[in-house]
Formats: C-alpha cells, sequence, structure tokens
C-alpha cells in the first residue's frame, strides 16, 4: 500500500489481506470479501478517500472505498460514472 495520509486511519490496517483481496469469488473468498466490503461502509472513515484514490489511480483489484474490483466489477462501473461527472464539471466550469 502506498503512504497515504488518509491510509493511516484506515479501517482495514492490520486487518486480514484476504478480505480486501480474496483468492477467487466463492465459498470462503466471497465471505472474506463481504467482511471487507462491510468493514469499509460500516466502520471506515476514510472511505471516500480510499475510493478516490482508487478512482485516480484506476485500481484494478480489491476492494477500495467499499466497492470490489472485482467479481461484478462494481468499482469500474462506478468509475466511469466518477468520470462523466468529472468531465461534466470540467466542462461547466469551462464555460
Amino acid at each position: 500500500m502506498p503512504d497515504l495520509p488518509w491510509y493511516r486511519k484506515a479501517a482495514c490496517r492490520g486487518r486480514p489481506l484476504e478480505w480486501w483481496y480474496p483468492n477467487g469469488t466463492k465459498g470462503p473468498a466471497a465471505e472474506q470479501l463481504e467482511a471487507g466490503k462491510r468493514i469499509c461502509n460500516n466502520e471506515c472513515p476514510v472511505r471516500e478517500e480510499c475510493l478516490q484514490y482508487a478512482f485516480e489511480a484506476n485500481e484494478a483489484y480489491g476492494t477500495w472505498g467499499g466497492l470490489a474490483g472485482h467479481p461484478e466489477e462494481e468499482r469500474a462501473r462506478e468509475r466511469r460514472n466518477w468520470m462523466r461527472r468529472k468531465q461534466a464539471a470540467a466542462l461547466r466550469e469551462a464555460g
């Protein structure tokens, strides 16, 4: 993990890595993924910063900000929406 100031406050610090990077998508791996997402969504004070980082870095794997890069590629969908909003805001500012 990169040394980012917000990460020092992240709820995932010190927790099992496989909760955010499970080996597979079924059985125990699916349970691990859901455990990580619950922590992100319910306990993490820096969820938005984490998700923003994942969007900007185009992280393809793992769970960032409560959204997984797999199996449903939920973060990829949200990143596309984020990019559209960012482009629309830039157009509005340009005039």
